[in-house]
């Protein structure tokens, strides 16, 4: 195991770089090797020095940290992953990095410094299964397996879990099903996306579809357009 973990800092300013490097003077286990506010220059950086951590602002200029992380995975690197955001829209398009915090400003210093030392101490990332959501009590994380179906709205996506509880999220429904794919979650109409593992059945009633979800004992019935029945079939079939 590592005794000093190489990290960079990535921002899109100055200010943004020394509010997290303030945060990670902190840690003796860390060395700081870059801080910079270019995309390019932390992808060559990374490329020559293999870093072990990269916190990263996400909205960079006209850049995204995204593209960072693109870089390094087509050659097979994957460094520990601290994603920095004013807001949660990018939250879903983050869980494919598997970060280990998406952490939002103003810090919170406890998320930071529980990632870094997940890190450390080479813990699976804790964001490769859950999601951040706001609610009334704060930001929370919820098990994106618990979540029973999404709904498109037009400010952003409702994710319905059992027991009356829901959460709304300002990302947009086509990062969800980009980032949920893998779950098994399923695009059953344009406004829908469920979770395979609670559909019991699909009904048809005169001219229209349903799919029949069951969790916790509670049933839940979405709207199945006709391309949504057609690709379940075929999605079944293929599966069998």
């Amino acid at each position: 195991m590592n005794s000093i973990y190489k990290t960079i800092i990535v921002d899109k300013n100055q200010d943004g770089i020394n509010e997290i490097d303030a945060y990670l003077r902190n840690f003796k286990e860390l060395k700081i090797i870059l801080r910079t506010t270019s995309v390019e220059e932390a992808i060559d950086i990374s490329l020559l020095k293999k870093p072990d951590i990269i916190v990263a602002e996400i909205e960079l200029g006209n850049s995204k940290a995204f593209e960072i992380f693109d870089s390094l995975r087509s050659i097979n690197f994957y460094p520990g992953i601290v994603f920095v955001a004013k807001t949660d829209a990018f939250a879903l398009r983050a869980i494919k990095y598997r970060p280990y915090a998406y952490v939002l400003r103003p810090f919170d210093d406890k998320i930071l410094r529980a990632a870094v030392y997940r890190i450390i101490g080479n813990v699976s990332p804790i964001i490769d299964e859950q999601i951040m959501v706001n609610s009334k009590e704060g930001d929370v994380f919820i098990k994106i397996k618990d979540i029973v179906y999404c709904k498109a709205q037009n400010s952003g996506t409702t994710l319905y879990l059992s027991k009356g509880t829901h959460y709304h999220v300002s990302s947009g429904f086509n990062d969800l099903m980009d980032n949920f794919y893998v779950y098994n979650f399923f695009k059953c109409h344009r406004s829908f996306l469920i979770n395979l593992d609670y559909l019991k059945k699909t009904e048809r009633r005169k001219s229209l579809s349903f799919g029949i979800l069951s969790k916790d004992d509670e049933i839940f019935e979405v709207k199945f357009s006709d391309v949504g029945m057609k690709d379940l079939k075929k999605k079944t079939t293929n599966t069998k």
